[in-house]
């Protein structure tokens, strides 16, 4: 990234690997998404969208195990996405994943 700030090109690249684990995660759980990105806005420096529960998810009634496997896939994506920035990116702070932590 010739003529860049280096600073930006690297947060740009950390982000990058941060949302890529959220889409690698995704496909390996297989939890559809409609949108992911890396362009920063007023909320966030990039997001992966349209990742919902299925309209069948009910916590009460659901058997326990299927139960379980959904949640632990929701985890997996939501830790994916600050995991391959530490790996990747050499990310040592999660500040950026806030809410994926939330």
């Amino acid at each position: 990234m010739k003529g860049k700030d280096p600073r930006k090109s690297k947060k740009l690249l950390a982000t990058a690997y941060h949302e890529a684990g959220h889409g690698v995660a995704a496909f390996l759980m297989k939890i559809r998404f409609s949108r992911l990105s890396i362009i920063e806005d007023e909320d966030s420096e990039g997001r992966m969208t349209g990742c919902r529960w299925t309209s069948k998810f009910n916590p009460e009634y659901d058997d326990r195990k299927i139960l379980r496997r959904r949640v632990e896939a929701r985890i997996i994506l939501l830790l994916a996405g600050c995991v391959a920035g530490m790996i990747f990116a050499s990310v040592k702070k999660r500040r950026s994943a806030g809410a994926d932590f939330h």
